[in-house]
Order: C-alpha cells, then sequence, then structure tokens
C-alpha cells in the first residue's frame, strides 16, 4: 500500500534476462577496453561460463565480492582472491559505514 495514496495500486514487474544484459556489456568492454582486472559483486553462477572465458582464454585476474555462501562455487575456482564480506576487515568498515548514514 501506497503511505500517502492508499487507492493507489502497485504493480510488480520482473526484469527478465538481466544477467544476459550484463554479461554482453561486460564482454563488449573487454573487447574495447583491454582489462586485465574484474572485481565481480556477485556470485551468481550464471555468469560462470563468461567467467570461465576471460580467466583462461585472456588471462583476466578475477576477485570476487560477497559472502562465501552467496558466492557461486562455479565462481569460486576462477577467483584470484574472494573478499567475505562478513570477515575482518571488511565487515567493521561496512558496519561504520552503515552507521554513517543513520546519522
Amino acid at each position: 500500500m501506497h503511505p500517502k495514496k492508499p487507492d493507489f495500486q502497485y504493480k510488480e514487474t520482473m526484469q527478465k534476462a538481466v544477467d544476459v544484459g550484463l554479461v554482453y556489456h561486460r564482454t563488449r568492454s573487454y573487447m574495447n577496453r583491454k582489462w586485465n582486472k574484474l572485481v565481480l559483486i556477485a556470485g551468481d553462477g550464471d555468469f560462470h561460463e563468461p567467467i570461465q572465458d576471460l580467466v583462461e582464454k585472456h588471462g583476466v585476474d578475477l576477485y570476487l565480492m560477497g559472502t562465501v555462501q552467496s558466492i557461486s562455487d562455479e565462481l569460486k575456482p576462477y577467483a584470484r582472491k574472494i573478499f567475505d564480506l562478513t570477515k575482518e576487515p571488511l565487515w567493521t568498515d561496512l558496519a561504520y559505514a552503515g552507521k554513517k548514514h543513520e546519522l
């Protein structure tokens, strides 16, 4: 329910093929710029094949950020490093950043 318009009806919309779009733009970016490092703040296994291609065929260094539980096991072998957001030193930095925004 809308807080100021009780008669307003929300429509639920679902985005589909977002992963496909992200993969397309990431691949296009690589082909244009030839970057050699990728920081992925997502753990979706749908990215497995394009990530595998970038790491194995193009020598891109992959760094994953997330929680160990949220990152797909299919991606973990390709990561040069995994930054677990629930571990130190990142956890304290994230917790403090959240408190700064509450002020």
